[in-house]
């Protein structure tokens, strides 16, 4: 299993989604982080904002490791398995998600089979494809 360490881009879309809830309620907000992966951006804004913070992952391994760091953050996140929306049956004032992909610029300088890089390049687009088309419809 693959769990990304978090980057800099991670810390710049946790700390706009805090401004955003900030400047656009007064009250408790509902989060969704799909593709939560080791859950440090649900866990980052359940300790930042008045929150409930639901995370999902079509990975159980990825759950296990997002529920661990949830008990040693003291916490209240909850995390759950569906792909995409799936399993989610509530509506959410923000979703969030920081989907794996890999960077343009390390491309050059990543070692592996052009197979397996294709294959990630398509599966990170499929998913992005697949959430815009299902945020559209609602």
């Amino acid at each position: 299993m693959y769990l990304q360490i978090p980057r800099f881009e991670i810390e710049l879309l946790v700390d706009k989604t805090i401004k955003l809830i900030e400047n656009n309620f007064d009250r408790k907000v509902s989060i969704l982080d799909i593709g939560t992966g080791s859950g440090c951006i649900a866990i980052s804004l359940a300790k930042a904002v008045n929150s409930s913070v639901d995370g999902i992952d079509i990975s159980e391994k990825a759950l296990i490791v997002a529920k661990k760091n949830n008990d040693i953050n003291k916490t209240k996140v909850n995390f759950f398995w569906s792909d995409i929306f799936s399993n989610v049956k509530k509506k959410y004032d923000v979703i969030i998600s920081n989907p794996p992909y890999i960077a343009k610029l390390w491309m050059s300088s990543i070692i592996m089979s052009h197979t397996w890089l294709y294959l990630r390049i398509t599966m990170d687009y499929i998913f992005m494809k697949k959430l815009l088309e299902i945020v559209r419809s609602i």
